[in-house]
């Protein structure tokens, strides 16, 4: 594995999570993110859980949902209901994270596939262009 791994944060992602996150865990942002690096620099292995999957795939390219949990937390990654969409560049090894969400921020009358979809859709014209599936 490459050792140029870089993950961004969109703005998108961390302004809509950003003030949930730090209202509810205060002090665990950063090493959050760092776990999630480390996943992500080791993602061949995650690809063989359940707690990364990708869900397209477009030539260089695929989205990625990644369940995490909050550092120090006694929760687990698929129980906290904490979710990430990242964009992967497969050639140049970088991880754009797109969104960051809670199950609770979905409204419970809309399925949690179609919200992400519709929200990238909304936000991500790169994303459009590239996953015309979408």
């Amino acid at each position: 594995m490459s050792t140029n791994t870089s993950m961004h944060i969109q703005p998108y992602a961390d302004r809509h999570f950003l003030k949930d996150f730090q209202k509810k865990y205060k002090t665990a942002r950063e090493s959050t993110y760092i776990t999630i690096f480390h996943m992500l620099e080791h993602i061949h292995n995650f690809l063989k859980t359940s707690l990364i999957e990708e869900i397209h795939t477009y030539g260089q390219y695929s989205i990625l949902k990644v369940e995490f949990s909050i550092s120090w937390s006694q929760t687990s990654p698929h129980a906290s209901g904490n979710r990430m969409i990242i964009l992967r560049d497969k050639e140049n090894n970088t991880f754009d994270v797109l969104l960051i969400y809670m199950k609770t921020h979905i409204p419970k009358k809309q399925k949690e596939t179609v919200r992400r979809k519709q929200t990238i859709k909304n936000n991500y014209d790169f994303i459009k262009q590239q996953f015309p599936s979408l």
